[in-house]
């Protein structure tokens, strides 16, 4: 019989859990925590969906209604509350108890609760009325526990050492207000000590306490009868729970414990600390302590492996062989079972101290040690590792050889290999010896083996290998993974909510609302195990082989023309793989059509779709592309349209075509204007008079001279003698002046100041311009705020982890901020492009760019909270994309900063011998390629960096600067 098995799902870090309370129907359960806080969470996503938030001190006891649609909550304000769950609002409060409130439980079919308090009293309301219908008095101590057996009978435990029965009888067929409500039927002191909990599940009824003993009765309809006690706790018994026929506590010790009373067997589990609370739907269990809580799966073990001929897998609580036509039984395990493999029509069952091997459902080998089938020089045998020796020995027992290998985990490794777990690592070796180590950044539990492939499996990792051992590809998942198999070299796998897939490529092949192993594809169909044995679920794989030809680069038209390929993300693989002329045919939509044909760099017909559509970023596309082709006459006619002045001034030295400045100059802003003339080296356009005695006049009204123009020009004496002997000026002198110089000599001369931009604002007097005044005035009238309130709001948004709020705040600020206030705007622009990065790389699938993000982050200069966020979510991301050098080497350095580090953090420091998968590039972060350059410009109004461009694409107003 297959013994169940406990596995821990996940743990979440919280303030101390003191109720835990399941949704009836959805995935949900909620969480009082000892702060006042309420939490719901989906246990399939680990994910925290609402708060509620209204209590006075801790919440000791949530509970959901049968129906889900609400629950309620006490604690230590004393005051009972209803909540809407749908609605996320809180509906009734309830007062009447003076002391702590301990327990609450709804009425099976009325619209009542009960409630017990440490004012010693048990209060049955009605949530409807909000009335209090009747009080029960009588325990001596404070009343922990309260729950309702039927529609008639109550049972309470109280530090009194009793459990009590009431009977409500009165609350429906009461005559008389001077009979109580609620009376006492039956009084048991079945604990040595105080009472902490009681759970009841039809006619069961489970009780624990200070004595440290679970305590089993039964029902029969009119008195309670005791039919077992355990003893697996070493400290206060704090809660229980009942269900398919197992017993579930939690102690002060820290300890939880499933005693399954079929089998007759527990299993353990513990934490640092104390457990407060547990509560278990279907195979699900989760137990609330001191620092949070964890979420375990208490269940048979699913396993499936493929054999020559079939399947190998478990089923009510054995191990079974079908070919999907007929099913036999193999065997009855004898024990707590890991694994099974297959070679050669034999099948190794892999138990918690002992292995066996049955060929034909026969049991031909048995040994207390691990074990692994290898082909050793033609024959099958197995691989043994007891204790510190690996040997290779045959199936009638002989040893064939003993191997000079590091002992650690056994696993499977096909024919020809077996591999041995190492940490965050395995290696491989072949019957021979030979080894290949291959570091994963976490522990193997599953290897699933193909022809040409490995997949590596954790809890939430795979990681593909071809069998050279190089890396292919590799994921991580936010759920738990659930097996997987091979189907033409695409490993398929399922999740909490998804069936998945990845080879070089990876996606979703649809969504299930059930816990399925698969193990199988044929006809459309994935067979995978469940509880009741083999089932199948209907798929479309259309895309994993329409994917699998683009790279392979195979005919794919036909399965276009079935119409079968979902959405966009074909087209976008063709692009991302530049075959986008592979689609055309099929392609009306021209922006569609366009992306394409740049895919392929089909530049002319881009162009034409960008006249027909008159499209601003497709222009662009088409310019940042032509370039990189050298195609000059496209980009010329792409700047024009959108007006690039000066990036056509760049074209034009840059492919020798001066003869087309003239022009250029006749539609360009003044800045450009003033570039092509510093080129042209045109001195009348910035000394309109030619003579010395003109020029001599040109000072300002103090009658002193520019002190810039001093820089560029000494005195009219030395400007003469500077003349060739011909009477002209050294062309050099103007060569050798800075642009900058020679523009900003002129600006304060009364004659020349008309020259100067027109949408250009300076503040420090040296019209040295900061932002496009049209668009920053605009969004001055826009954003007509103040600037300190809007920043406190978006520190506050950060903190809480609302980055779009937290965005449009600092948006706000910026535009509020007066231009003299350099250091604020240098603070806003750090947060704005920060927080635009970290909203964009959710998006990103390229693991690099991904890193790269994260990294650009986490060096800003935030507040320390926020810098502290943004490193801890680097070493996150570097921990999930395989990056665990650098991973534990930014948790160091958290760590010598914070006593107190959050989880991944923690994680990363136990790394042991991680490497890099990923080597990120060195430069300076540009907003607006997302990426490193060593070249860049900077904004002179939020100071983000950027490559290309004129006008800064984050704040949209500031002019780059080199």
């Amino acid at each position: 019989m297959l013994t169940k098995r406990l596995t821990k799902l996940f743990t979440q870090e919280t303030a101390r859990v003191k109720s835990i309370s399941f949704h009836p129907q959805k995935p949900v359960f909620i969480t009082g925590l000892h702060n006042g806080t309420i939490k719901a969470w989906d246990y399939q996503s680990n994910a925290c969906m609402h708060d509620f938030n209204d209590h006075d001190g801790s919440v000791r006891v949530v509970t959901f209604h049968p129906q889900g649609d609400f629950f309620i909550s006490a604690g230590d304000d004393k005051i009972i509350r209803l909540w809407d769950y749908t609605k996320r609002v809180l509906s009734k409060k309830f007062k009447g108890h003076s002391d702590f409130v301990r327990a609450l439980d709804f009425h099976p079919t009325k619209p009542w609760f009960v409630s017990s308090s440490d004012d010693q009293t048990i209060k049955v309301w009605n949530f409807m009325t909000g009335k209090c219908l009747g009080t029960a008095t009588g325990h001596s101590h404070y009343v922990m526990a309260v729950r309702f057996i039927n529609e008639s009978t109550i049972i309470s435990g109280s530090l009194d050492q009793s459990l009590r029965l009431w009977s409500c009888d009165g609350l429906i067929t009461k005559k008389s207000s001077f009979v109580p409500s609620v009376i006492v039927k039956q009084i048991l002191n079945g604990h040595d000590r105080g009472i902490n909990t009681v759970f009841v599940s039809d006619n069961i009824v489970v009780s624990g306490g200070d004595d440290r003993e679970v305590k089993l009765w039964e029902y029969n309809g009119n008195e309670l009868v005791e039919r077992d006690s355990f003893f697996n706790h070493q400290g206060c018994i704090t809660s229980v729970s009942y269900g398919d026929q197992c017993v579930v506590s939690v102690g002060e010790e820290g300890n939880l414990v499933i005693y399954d009373l079929i089998r007759k067997h527990f299993e353990k589990a513990n934490v640092k600390g104390r457990f407060w609370t547990v509560s278990q739907k279907k195979n699900i269990v989760i137990a609330g302590h001191d620092s949070g809580f964890e979420i375990f799966k208490y269940d048979d073990p699913k396993i499936v492996c493929k054999s020559e001929t079939g399947y190998f897998y478990t089923k009510d609580q054995n191990i079974f062989y079908s070919n999907l036509k007929t099913e036999k039984k193999v065997c009855d395990p004898t024990g707590l079972l890991l694994s099974m493999h297959s070679l050669d029509k034999l099948l190794l069952v892999q138990f918690s101290n002992h292995f066996e091997v049955y060929r034909k459902n026969r049991c031909i080998l048995k040994e207390y040690a691990e074990g692994a089938l290898i082909k050793y020089k033609g024959e099958t045998g197995v691989v043994i590792r007891e204790k510190s020796s690996i040997y290779i020995k045959s199936l009638d027992g002989e040893a064939r050889k003993v191997l000079d290998i590091t002992p650690g985990s056994l696993m499977h490794g096909g024919e020809g290999f077996f591999f041995v777990k190492r940490g965050s690592g395995v290696v491989r070796y072949s019957s021979e010896g030979d080894e290949k180590m291959v570091s994963l950044g976490f522990s193997v539990e599953n290897i699933e083996i193909d022809e040409d492939f490995y997949a590596f499996m954790s809890k939430n990792d795979i990681h593909l290998y071809d069998k050279e051992m190089n890396l292919i590809n590799t994921t991580k998942e936010i759920v738990n993974i659930h097996g997987g198999f091979f189907y033409k070299g695409i490993f398929i796998y399922a999740t909490t909510k998804h069936l998945k897939y990845i080879f070089q490529e990876e996606g979703v092949i649809r969504s299930i609302d059930t816990e399925v192993y698969p193990f199988y594809y044929t006809e459309n169909q994935i067979f995978y195990l469940s509880n009741e044995g083999f089932e199948s679920i209907d798929v479309d794989l259309t895309e994993i082989d329409f994917k699998k030809l683009v790279i392979e680069g195979g005919e794919v038209n036909h399965l276009i023309e079935k119409g079968r390929l979902p959405g966009l993300s074909p087209l976008n693989f063709l692009i991302k793989k530049q075959k986008g002329e592979i689609a055309l045919p099929y392609i009306k939509d021209v922006r569609q059509r366009f992306e394409l044909c740049l895919a392929d760099n089909k530049l002319e017909e881009c162009l034409e779709y960008c006249r027909r559509e008159r499209d601003s970023s497709m222009y662009k596309s088409l310019s940042e592309r032509a370039l990189k082709e050298c195609e000059e006459d496209i980009v010329e006619e792409c700047l024009i349209f959108l007006e690039e002045w000066y990036d056509l001034f760049m074209l034009y030295i840059c492919s020798r075509r001066e003869n087309k400045l003239d022009n250029l100059f006749k539609v360009a802003d003044e800045q450009t204007k003033k570039m092509v003339k510093l080129y042209q080296e045109d001195k009348s356009y910035f000394y309109p008079n030619d003579s010395n005695e003109d020029r001599s006049n040109d000072s300002n009204e103090d009658g002193s001279n520019d002190s810039n123009e001093v820089k560029s020009n000494d005195s009219n004496e030395d400007r003469s003698n500077d003349s060739n002997e011909d009477g002209s000026n050294d062309s050099n002198e103007v060569k050798s002046n800075d642009s900058n110089e020679v523009i900003k000599s002129n600006d304060s001369n009364e004659d020349r100041s008309n020259d100067s931009n027109e949408d250009c604002i300076d503040t420090d007097k040296s019209n040295d311009c900061i932002v496009n005044k049209k668009l920053w005035k605009e969004l001055i009238v826009q954003y007509d705020t103040t600037a300190d309130d809007d920043m406190e709001s978006a520190y506050n948004c950060v903190t809480k982890g609302k980055l779009s709020e937290a965005l449009e705040y600092f948006y706000q600020a910026l535009y509020a901020t007066s231009l003299d206030e350099v250091e604020k705007r240098r603070i806003i622009g750090s947060y704005l492009s920060g927080l635009e990065v970290e909203i964009k790389r959710v998006q990103e699938r390229d693991d690099r760019r991904f890193l790269q993000m994260a990294k650009f982050f986490s060096e800003l200069d935030l507040k320390r909270e926020h810098h502290l966020l943004a490193r801890s979510g680097y070493v996150y991301a570097c921990v999930k994309k395989g990056n665990l050098k650098t991973a534990k080497e930014v948790a160091q350095e958290i760590a010598q900063e914070e006593e107190n580090v959050v989880k991944v953090v923690a994680k990363a420091l136990k790394i042991e011998d991680g490497e890099d998968l990923y080597d990120l590039k060195n430069g300076t972060f540009c907003y607006d390629i997302l990426e490193v350059s060593e070249e860049f410009k900077t904004c002179k109004y939020c100071f983000t960096n950027s490559k290309e461009g004129r006008i800064c694409t984050l704040c949209k107003v500031g002019y780059l600067q080199d």
